[in-house]
């Protein structure tokens, strides 16, 4: 993996503040519609150049030295790029359990992630750990509904024009898009929030997103 501490965060979008971690190309699900329509933002541009340049070691190790290291009352964004599956298709339960239990040692550093293989678990394995929101990120208001029903909070990628007023009920764009980047991650926070009743909205990014036809 890689990782970046809070005061070397150079990632604009997360902030000064954040500490972040860069998963390796083989632990995204081969179903992922993102990856298989092309549209993946993290497979171009400079979060690529983290991807080529991580590999898979000993992650519970790895993860669990990097957030106890971490200053008092830190956050984590987990996977900028990278997900939690293993090149066969299965979940990386390595880095599920690896996760949880660093969170669970350091109660002070909240942490968040997206993730497109939410479709593999039967229920939110993250959902009882306070300081830890994984995120079931999603490409349909089916989607939506049935990773709710798993337990998961929300996100999904709509129209790169869109505007509140386009929104349906439930839906609520992301404050950092809103304000055309000026609020970070650090400022907003929104996606520590466990008891977020909305599903967060991004629109289309990337040099890729021509590949990609949001359904909202």
């Amino acid at each position: 993996m890689h990782f970046i501490y809070p005061k070397k965060q150079r990632n604009s979008k997360l902030g000064k503040g954040v500490a972040s971690t860069y998963g390796a190309k083989d632990t995204c699900p081969s179903t992922c519609p993102m990856l298989k329509s092309g549209a993946c933002y993290g497979r171009s541009g400079f979060v690529n150049l983290f991807f080529d340049k991580t590999s898979s070691g000993n992650i519970r190790k790895e993860l669990n030295d990097f957030i106890q290291s971490l200053p008092l009352n830190s956050i984590i964004r987990h996977n900028v790029v990278g997900d939690l599956c293993l090149n066969n298709g299965g979940i990386n339960f390595e880095y599920v359990n690896a996760m949880s239990e660093s969170h669970l040692k350091r109660i002070d550093v909240r942490g968040w992630n997206y993730t497109h293989a939410w479709r593999l678990f039967e229920n939110n394995p993250f959902k009882h750990i306070p300081n830890l929101n994984v995120i079931a990120s999603c490409e349909t208001l089916q989607d939506v509904k049935e990773a709710k029903t798993k337990g998961f909070n929300t996100a999904i990628v709509v129209k790169e024009n869109s505007t509140p007023k386009t929104m349906p009920t439930g839906v609520k764009i992301c404050p950092h898009s809103l304000s055309k980047g000026k609020i970070t991650c650090f400022k907003c926070r929104l996606c520590l929030k466990k008891d977020y009743p909305y599903t967060i909205a991004f629109p289309l990014h990337g040099s890729r997103k021509r590949n990609w036809k949001a359904e909202i």
